[in-house]
């Protein structure tokens, strides 16, 4: 029983991904490698065992939902080139508190920004303020 409840802890650990969605309202799922310098990657899968890398710019974004849904039942995108930027919005974190904030950066361990620095499973959603 004790190995059931570590795998599931791990997993709950490890096995996070984030929903991307742009203004234009669409919606791509997977696990964000950086967000740094406005510019967020994505990496994919789609069906047939195809993964793809996906950038957005700070113009692109509207919000990340971390959630658990990895993969898209599309096919991969073509997306417009990216170009970066700072990005700010606000993180909402699972203490239900909202911290508005410039400069956002994101790696696989922690949220970061002006306002301060989040361990990533802190973090819910962060909406971006429009570019």
């Amino acid at each position: 029983m004790k190995s059931i409840w570590a795998a599931i802890l791990t997993c709950s650990m490890a096995c996070s991904a984030e929903t991307v969605t742009t203004r234009d309202s669409r919606s791509w799922n997977g696990k964000i490698v950086q967000i740094q310098s406005g510019v967020l990657t994505l990496n994919a899968s789609f069906p047939g065992g195809q993964t793809a890398t996906l950038k957005f710019g700070p113009k692109m974004l509207r919000a990340i939902e971390l959630n658990r849904t990895t993969f898209n039942p599309g096919a991969v995108p073509n997306l417009p080139k990216v170009g970066g930027g700072a990005l700010s919005g606000t993180i909402y974190l699972r203490d239900k508190s909202g911290h508005k904030c410039a400069n956002i950066a994101m790696d696989a361990q922690k949220v970061t920004c002006s306002a301060g620095s989040w361990p990533l499973p802190e973090a819910v959603r962060i909406i971006f303020d429009p570019q």
